[in-house]
């Protein structure tokens, strides 16, 4: 048992195999991918907001994230990182929001709309 776990790969997250690089049997070293993995849960839901909105916004802050036709649904995000550097030229920072994708239900790369619950206006975004 000892061997065959020195001969096993274990990834350090829950996720899908969208590209196998090598098949079993073929040569596996450091330097060489085996297979590129996606974690679909939770979803980054990443978001360019203006300045003017950085008093209301930090960690912590929850979100109702709406995705875009064709497929519908309204989720709850929670606001986890929220950027230190501003782009000067069109007055906006970035934040990340984590989405819970259980069961996989939601497609990653999906456009969406964030809203935050003392807003009126909705901001464009983007879930992976």
């Amino acid at each position: 048992m000892a061997i065959l776990d020195q001969r096993s790969i274990r990834s350090p997250i829950d996720g899908l195999v969208l590209e196998r690089r090598l098949s079993g049997g073929e040569y596996a070293f450091d330097q060489a991918p085996i297979l590129v993995l996606v974690e679909v849960n939770p979803l980054n839901v990443e978001v360019y907001l203006p300045i003017t909105s950085l008093p209301r916004i930090h960690a912590g802050t929850s979100a109702s994230v709406r995705l875009a036709t064709p497929l519908s649904g309204d989720y709850t995000a929670i606001v986890e990182v929220v950027d230190a550097v501003f782009d000067a030229r069109s007055g906006t920072y970035g934040i990340r929001l984590k989405l819970p994708n259980p069961e996989y239900s939601i497609p990653a790369g999906l456009r969406c709309e964030v809203e935050f619950p003392d807003q009126t206006q909705g901001f464009g975004a983007n879930a992976h």
